[in-house]
């Protein structure tokens, strides 16, 4: 509520609050499968990430991505090296896959969207 007031107070509330919710989301990361599943909770989609593994009968489904994800963290933060400070291998192969496995995820939780929302 006082956050509330507070905005009505200023020269532009909408612009405030969208900020404001722009700063939560941008900290909030949406990479793990357990945000994933937390935002979609929130629309009455309860865990979304693991009916993805089971329709698709694939039992490591979030664990290949999860790896995928921490992979491109070393690539973007650490600039992909190891802890010799050389360049750490990367198989066109191995990304290719996690790749395919993403979209997969992806397009099954969107038709696991379409139909609870249909």
């Amino acid at each position: 509520v006082e956050m509330a007031l507070q905005l009505l107070e200023t020269q532009r509330p909408f612009r405030k609050s969208r900020t404001l919710v722009e700063a939560h989301l941008g900290k909030h990361g949406t990479q793990r499968s357990k945000a994933i599943n937390e935002l979609f909770e929130a629309y009455g989609i309860p865990r979304i990430c693991e009916n993805v593994e089971r329709k698709l009968k694939r039992k490591r489904l979030l664990r290949e991505i999860e790896i995928l994800v921490e992979r491109r963290h070393a690539i973007a933060h650490d600039g992909d090296l190891d802890s010799h400070g050389k360049l750490a291998d990367l198989k066109g192969t191995w990304v290719r896959n996690r790749i395919l496995d993403l979209q997969k995820l992806v397009t099954t939780a969107d038709e696991i969207l379409q139909n609870q929302l249909s």
